[in-house]
């Protein structure tokens, strides 16, 4: 996903979307999709919370704002 977060020492098995804005903490392991704005932790990794959504609009729209720029 656009603007996620991957913190040192996850990992991600092959073929897991990260949505955007998500947040994965560290030594996490993402076995199955994260959804957009959440937050996950531990292995397996689990939802333990969600960003705010007004950070996920503001990113989005910084994100399409440079993209009209390139």
């Amino acid at each position: 996903g656009q603007g996620c977060y991957i913190v040192g020492h996850s990992v991600l098995n092959p073929g897991v979307t990260i949505g955007d804005g998500a947040m994965v903490l560290p030594m996490s392991v993402v076995t199955r999709d994260i959804a957009p704005g959440a937050i996950v932790a531990g292995a397996p990794a689990e939802p333990i919370g969600q960003v705010d959504e007004a950070f996920i609009a503001g990113l989005q729209a910084e994100l399409q704002a440079q993209r009209q720029v390139c």
